[in-house]
């Protein structure tokens, strides 16, 4: 009787000791499950938050076997009107607005054609592009030379016309017509019906009127009569 007792004590003792190596398996695997959903979550918060700044600050791209970091730059130019690459454009002008914006928020030249790609359209978006197909190290410099040498004989010639607009020949009448005539002849691809009605409208209303009235042709015509 003694030793039955003995041997289902042991027994009960073996169960018991089974059971608890298995409970302690079954909380070590838990554990495990738990820090490998854990560092799973770390992992996935640094590649988010790594992700997010990345899309604010930093750019990587494949080169070769490594990665390259280009910083994206913020560059405001809500202030700064599209360029278009027309005779309506104010290059002169635009070249200062960006270079002033620029140096105002911190911008370098050297990133500098990085952040004006967004303002060119039509003709100038076109320059730009086909400047990047033959040269891949365009700069700003480069891209703005290109725009003077392209435009600005344009914006010239449309501030020429702009100041002979704004002659009046009401007063120092020689010294105006002169001054008329010498503006007139840096004008390219001038028409002659163009600058008879330029003169008619600096004129005092009356001679206008007279010489409207002699229709004159030419420009030599208007101030022979004029005089």
């Amino acid at each position: 009787m003694l030793i039955e007792l003995l041997f289902k004590r042991a027994e009960l003792l073996a169960s018991i000791k089974k059971m608890k190596i298995e409970e302690d398996s079954f909380r070590n695997i838990n554990q495990s499950k738990k820090s490998e959903e854990g560092a799973k979550s770390t992992l996935q918060e640094m590649a988010t938050s790594s992700k997010t700044l990345i899309h604010e600050d930093v750019l990587q791209e494949n080169v070769g076997f490594g990665l390259r970091e280009t910083r994206i730059i913020n560059f405001k130019v809500d202030d700064i009107p599209k360029l278009y690459g027309n005779d309506r454009d104010k290059v002169d002008e635009w070249i200062y607005l960006v270079e002033t914006e620029a140096r105002t928020q911190g911008i370098i030249r050297s990133r500098l054609i990085d952040c004006v790609t967004k303002l060119p359209r039509g003709n100038a978006l076109q320059m730009l592009r086909n400047m990047q197909k033959r040269d891949e190290s365009i700069t700003w410099e480069k891209f703005k030379n290109q725009l003077l040498a392209t435009l600005k004989p344009a914006d010239v010639q449309r501030g020429l016309r702009s100041e002979l607009k704004s002659i009046k020949l009401t007063s120092n009448f020689e010294d105006n017509i002169m001054k008329f005539q010498t503006i007139a002849n840096k004008i390219d691809k001038k028409d002659e019906f163009e600058l008879v009605w330029f003169f008619l409208e600096a004129l005092d209303p009356r001679v206008r009127a007279e010489l409207e009235s002699k229709n004159v042709e030419t420009l030599n015509d208007a101030i022979r009569h004029a005089r």
